[in-house]
């Protein structure tokens, strides 16, 4: 009988990576991973969620990958440069807007915000309530009442030679008595200043009255009638490519200071306990199925992108170097060398 040595071990060493490397090989490897994956997914009723990982542990990733993770500059660069190339792609395309977003769609958009009334109502108020807008009527009113008295009331219009007189005759009062315009003018403005807040108060009144949400959502979709024909190039205009890079990365630089927040730490930990509170003690098949994924799924997506991975690790030795750094441990190891010898 031969007596075993250690060459023995190296030779086992050597068959065993071979099978494994060959059992690695495209059409096997898929048959194998599929095999897994069905046993996997077999497994996820038999475990909870809180068996496999707490809500201390998903916070902990949260925190290092979402909240504390530097992120370098190239990566503001491809986002701003990806958006770029979108701009300059949608430049000579011809989708139309109704083709992103039907006529019913819209229109459920704005039934669902006409329904918020109270928000509807605090914008108003708002609106009506900054001064930009009071500084606004007070010069309509303003020009309106002076232009009315001077060229547009029904005399000046009906009576021949009225309109000229008039203009005359505000030439003649500023000649004779230059501050007189003046005063009435300051008189007028002083008047409108005291009344302006009684004006707003009507408008907001009226807003409020007579803007019903059915007038809203006829005005709305009328405003989408005109637009929902129109290619979705035609809104570049507005915003030129420089403009839609320099926003991208004022929101990503915007983001990276957010997401440090106390505020966005306490949302995450607001979804992450609900997660666990609903299905912590439940089987992992509930929430897998409940996020609309099966084996099958996983499967297809394997066979599309595992192939291409393995042949080009294989064609470069990768593989068979990793399995052979990881079984050489073993079979090179004093204990075995010592059994076979």
């Amino acid at each position: 009988m031969t007596t075993p040595s250690p060459i023995s071990a190296q030779k086992l060493l050597d068959m065993h990576v071979k099978h494994e490397v060959q059992a690695l090989s495209s059409e096997q490897f898929v048959q194998d991973m599929e095999a897994e994956i069905n046993a996997i997914f077999q497994l996820l009723p038999e475990v909870t969620l809180s068996e496999v990982i707490s809500s201390e542990n998903i916070m902990g990733i949260i925190q290092r990958n979402v909240i504390d993770l530097e992120i370098h500059g190239g990566i503001s660069e491809l986002i701003g440069e990806a958006a770029n190339r979108i701009y300059q792609s949608d430049s000579e395309d011809d989708t139309l807007l109704k083709e992103l977003m039907c006529s019913r769609q819209a229109e459920e958009f704005v039934k669902k915000a006409l329904e918020l009334q109270d928000l509807r109502e605090s914008i108003i108020k708002r609106a009506l309530a900054n001064p930009i807008y009071s500084e606004l009527v007070s010069n309509i009113l303003y020009n309106g009442i002076t232009n009315y008295i001077y060229e547009d009331n029904i005399i000046t219009k009906k009576v021949p030679g009225v309109s000229p007189m008039m203009k005359l005759g505000k030439k003649m009062v500023n000649k004779a008595a230059p501050k007189l315009e003046g005063k009435v003018e300051e008189n007028l403005k002083k008047y409108i200043a005291k009344n302006i807040q009684y004006i707003i108060r009507q408008s907001e009144r009226f807003l409020l009255e007579e803007l019903t949400p059915e007038q809203l959502r006829e005005i709305a979709m009328d405003t989408w009638s005109e637009l929902e024909d129109k290619p979705v190039r035609d809104y570049q205009k507005f915003l030129g490519s420089l403009d839609l890079i320099e926003f991208v990365v004022m929101g990503y630089e915007y983001w990276l200071g957010l997401r440090k927040t106390d505020y966005i730490y306490r949302c995450c930990k607001v979804v992450v306990d609900y997660l666990f509170e609903k299905y912590g003690d439940e089987p992992l098949s509930v929430l897998v199925e409940d996020m609309g994924v099966n084996s099958q799924m996983v499967v297809t997506e394997v066979k599309a992108v595992a192939p291409g991975i393995q042949k080009i690790l294989t064609e470069k030795g990768f593989i068979e170097a990793r399995i052979r750094n990881r079984l050489e441990k073993f079979y090179l190891s004093d204990t075995v060398v010592g059994v076979l010898g």
